[in-house]
């Protein structure tokens, strides 16, 4: 859909699309869906001066006009633009330019009948001075949806947060892409705190969310939803929401030995931001090399050392106590890889995978990793500094997961991949900070050379 929107737009820094829509029943369904749609329009008239623009809505069907004009219809004017803001005095100057069109009911600033439009495409970073590109007339047929949402989720509101806490706009972009909807099973196997699927239940779909840390997940039965002491976990964030209902649960479990019955197919979405080790590197269950296991009596739940009254409750000479299993350090092409191949064994068919592939400005489409069963749909970049990106990857289950076929499979990338780029996103980290550390190294010598004489 919004590919083929995009054929309609002359440039991708245009940000207004005339789209044929066979209703305006249609336009809303899209807008309520919507997270980046701020609205839709029948458009009237447009020019490149406000005389062209007059004369185009002269040629618009005077009957037409008149059926949102009569006298019991209140509107409204609203004045906006692209690439610039108006004061009050400015917008009322051009609100007067349309004085003769035949709009003969009541002003309302609060909730009128029709809403019209006067909208100007000045341009990104563009001069005060600069004349429009293009100036509109139009009535509002749909408003989005999206900011609404995304200010309700915002995480400034939030009650239970973490450093990597995916905002309300990409989490519900990601359930988007998911097609999350009432009565689709959505899984988050790297679910944090819960941020993306508090934006897939926000459609309506029931969720189950996994980690391999249990401190971030505090919350494996439901009576963790009743908290007593002002503390907070993902089960509030959802209560919060009024949309406890809709969270199923959350497991303790590690990427690379999946805890579900294979070939199952759970779920109708899988979605997921991989760690890749800036802020928190991604960890699997293993045995650290030349360490010396030391036996520990610790209450895995609580992730701390067992009380007096457990260690009473253990029987004499039991060797099988809850404890913290070693991890090790979870290479990202292997965190992808795993992913991949759980999401076509549990994926049901026309399933999606939906999760971000981190890279750098090396980034080349042979570093998408891929399965025989799993379709590539949509590769979308965002840039998050000079260097670094992260590509938005969506997915579609195409093919049932053979084990006697796919078992030996291993995700492969392109054939002219000399490595992918994600493969070395923690790496160019660890170079900057090497670099900064340098750079202050010679004042370091100077004070120290000051000081000796």
């Amino acid at each position: 859909m919004i590919r083929s929107l995009l054929t309609t737009c002359p440039s991708l820094k245009c940000p207004f699309l005339t789209v044929t829509l066979p209703s305006e029943k249609a336009a809303a369904d899209i807008a309520s869906r919507s997270v980046l749609i701020k609205g839709f329009f029948e458009k009237w008239g447009e020019g490149k001066t406000y005389e062209e623009l007059l004369a185009s809505l002269d040629k618009y069907p005077r009957e037409k006009m008149e059926i949102y004009g009569a006298a019991d219809k209140s509107f409204k004017f609203v004045v906006d633009g692209f690439g610039r803001k108006y004061d009050n005095a400015e917008r009322i100057e051009i609100m007067k330019r349309f004085a003769s069109l035949p709009l003969h009911g009541k002003i309302s600033l609060e909730e009128p009948d029709n809403r019209f439009w006067i909208v100007e495409d000045i341009g990104n970073n563009a001069p005060k001075d600069m004349p429009p590109r293009k100036i509109y007339f139009a009535r509002q047929i749909a408003e989005g949806e999206g900011r609404v949402a995304i200010d309700k989720y915002s995480l400034k509101k939030r009650g239970y947060l973490g450093t990597t806490s995916m905002s309300s706009e990409w989490s519900l972009l990601m359930a988007n892409q998911a097609l999350a909807r009432s009565g689709s099973f959505v899984f988050d196997p790297f679910v944090g705190t819960g941020s993306i699927l508090v934006g897939c239940a926000h459609f309506g779909a029931m969720t189950i969310g996994g980690d391999i840390d249990p401190r971030v997940l505090r919350g494996d039965t439901k009576l963790n939803q009743q908290v007593t002491d002002g503390s907070t976990n993902i089960f509030t964030n959802f209560a919060q929401y009024k949309m406890d209902d809709r969270l199923v649960d959350l497991v303790a479990c590690d990427g690379s030995r999946p805890c579900w019955r294979r070939n199952a197919q759970w779920y109708d979405a899988i979605v997921g931001d991989p760690p890749y080790g800036v802020r928190a590197g991604a960890r699997k269950i293993g045995k650290k090399v030349k360490r010396k296991v030391k036996e520990a009596r610790v209450d895995l739940y609580h992730a701390c050392p067992l009380r007096p009254w457990q260690l009473q409750a253990i029987p004499p000479g039991c060797s099988d106590l809850p404890h913290i299993p070693q991890s090790v350090p979870y290479d990202v092409p292997d965190v992808l890889r795993d992913l991949l191949v759980f999401a076509a064994q549990t994926l049901v068919m026309g399933g999606r995978l939906v999760y971000w592939l981190p890279t750098t400005d090396q980034y080349k489409d042979s570093d998408v990793p891929l399965h025989p069963c799993l379709k590539l749909l949509a590769n979308s970049e965002q840039v998050l500094s000079m260097r670094l990106r992260r590509r938005l990857i969506t997915m579609e289950k195409i093919m049932d997961f053979d084990p006697s076929i796919h078992s030996d499979i291993t995700v492969t990338y392109g054939e002219d991949a000399e490595g992918p780029a994600h493969a070395h996103v923690s790496d160019y980290f660890l170079k900057r900070k090497q670099f900064a550390e340098d750079k202050k190294e010679p004042h370091a010598s100077k004070e120290e050379a000051s000081s000796s004489s």
